[in-house]
């Protein structure tokens, strides 16, 4: 009863934040800029961004501001967004303390039979019909505008969606093959999802730097690829050398598009076309070193011990997948290539202690020297619920790795783009009424992007509920199971075996688009 109290009251407290704060804040994590640095106009390049791009490209109509007419609907989606962020919260508890109380030997009670499924319902509905189907109908009718009804588009979404539900209930690749509930589906795209981006992120911060110790002595940085894991370590005086080369270079782009302006010359215009973008990505590259520069000695020693650990981690997992979870998928398909399902592999694996039991024994062997098998019991319980909350903070800080790294792939000219139509977004806002409409009118909630988000997270979530399961001793991990039920869980093994499949495939990828990239870079500013 106390338990089901407290998830109660969770989701009334999550779902009144969510709804009157996180609703506005997450357009914060579409920004290209940082929030602390100079705005464009305070560079003086908006005239040099409003020429390359028009009001009427794909880009400019995503990042420029939808609103909807009807304010029951908004008001409706408002809502939506703030139940479904609340039973994320719900659900992530109701795991915990399933973890907490595996081996208290209760059987089910109102939250396992009648919570858990409810959250289930609830997370099917919003994650798999209603969200999708709301953010393909907004997304249509902000492209088309008012050339195309509502009610016209409406059937056309249904339609898309519809195609991609069957799609997806026919995916029989891999681990897609276990199960046929969509809900179980959804989560494993999340695995996959987070599998490219700890592939991406673990080859790409070693390698940057690898290249920041490198060069660390070379004066000539004005070519380098601009990345965090360099600027991070990059004292003042460099950032502010690297910011006057960067202004230099706008400059001497500058007086060189003036005399090509008055040219007529195809060469010339190509030329010219290609000042502007390095002009461009210059300020832009002054604007995010200004924002680095603004941040305290805090901040910053916080993020490079974060980075110190991160690049642990990075070698860890790609000398462990390649030379461990590679070698060993290598032996089993040769040895035995028609167990699609791994359950000799499985076999081979078994001995392997979860991550909490080696953890617990490690800690019992160099520091705590425990006397009674107990209290060691009761460790690994600990580090797995400590364990569990890590991986859960870490699927909800993946919502944000996202959407920076795809920003951060945009070419220059699409974030050009993307700048000119918040520039012109944030020009058009209409000025505040009250004191409690500033923030509002400064910063308008995107409604598409909002879903999004959403969206993400709930994968995010439920996916690393379907892995947390590999990391916990054997009788947690079959509670958990227990909770989750015989239609949503997958065998571990097949998980663990897809996670470090799609690693390998990433890893790889991101190597080779690294050293395409530099060489792109290169070939422009050369």
């Amino acid at each position: 009863m106390f338990t089901s109290l407290v998830i109660l009251l969770t989701f009334c407290l999550v779902f009144d934040r969510s709804y009157h704060v996180l609703w506005f804040k997450i357009q914060k994590l579409f920004d290209i800029l940082p929030s602390s640095s100079l705005t464009i106009e305070e560079i003086g390049s908006a005239d040099i961004i409003s020429l390359s791009g028009s009001n009427d490209s794909l880009l400019h109509k995503f990042y420029s501001e939808y609103s909807l007419s009807s304010k029951r609907i908004y008001k409706s989606v408002r809502i939506l967004f703030s139940i479904t962020f609340a039973a994320y919260v719900v659900a992530i508890e109701i795991v915990l303390w399933q973890i907490k109380a595996a081996d208290s030997g209760e059987d089910g009670n109102f939250v396992t039979t009648v919570m858990w499924p409810s959250l289930l319902g609830l997370f099917f509905v919003s994650l798999i019909i209603v969200q999708p189907f709301l953010m393909l109908l907004f997304l249509l009718n902000k492209f088309f505008e008012d050339r195309v009804s509502m009610r016209k588009l409406a059937p056309a979404a249904i339609a898309i969606s519809f195609t991609w539900l069957t799609l997806m209930y026919f995916l029989t690749v891999g681990p897609f093959g276990y199960t046929h509930n969509l809900l179980t589906k959804v989560s494993v795209i999340g695995v996959c999802v987070m599998g490219i981006l700890s592939g991406l992120a673990s080859v790409s911060t070693p390698y940057y730097a690898f290249q920041c110790f490198k060069n660390r002595n070379r004066r000539d940085m004005k070519h380098a690829t601009h990345n965090k894991v360099e600027t991070l370590w990059f004292k003042t005086s460099a950032i502010r050398d690297r910011i006057r080369e960067y202004e230099e270079c706008v400059e001497k782009s500058i007086s060189l598009l003036k005399t090509l302006s008055t040219s007529s010359n195809q060469a010339d215009i190509s030329t010219a076309i290609k000042l502007k973008e390095g002009i461009a990505w210059y300020q832009l590259e002054i604007v995010k070193l200004n924002g680095t520069l603004q941040e305290s000695k805090n901040v910053r020693l916080l993020k490079q011990l974060f980075q110190l650990i991160f690049l642990v981690y990075c070698f860890y997992k790609l000398t462990h997948v390649w030379f461990v979870a590679v070698p060993k998928l290598i032996i089993h398909s040769y040895k035995f290539p028609s167990d699609s399902s791994y359950e000799f592999f499985d076999n081979q694996t078994n001995e392997k202690d979860p991550l909490a039991i080696t953890i617990a024994n490690t800690l019992n062997f160099l520091i705590l020297r425990l006397a009674h098998q107990n209290d060691l019991d009761s460790l690994i319980k600990q580090i797995s619920l400590t364990l569990s909350v890590s991986l859960f903070a870490c699927s909800i800080s993946t919502v944000t790795t996202t959407i920076s790294y795809l920003l951060t792939l945009l070419p220059i000219k699409l974030q050009i783009l993307a700048l000119s139509a918040m520039q012109s977004s944030s020009r058009s806002l209409e000025l505040p009424k009250s004191r409690k409409d500033l923030y509002d009118a400064k910063k308008p909630p995107s409604i598409i992007k909002n879903l999004a988000v959403c969206e993400l997270t709930g994968i995010y979530i439920l996916s690393t509920i379907l892995m947390i399961r590999s990391n916990l001793p054997t009788d947690v991990s079959s509670k958990v199971n227990q909770l989750l039920g015989e239609r949503f869980t997958i065998p571990n093994v097949v998980i663990d075996v897809w996670s470090d499949k799609t690693f390998a495939f990433s890893s790889l990828l991101t190597i080779i688009g690294i050293k395409v990239a530099e060489r792109t870079l290169h070939k422009q500013f050369s």
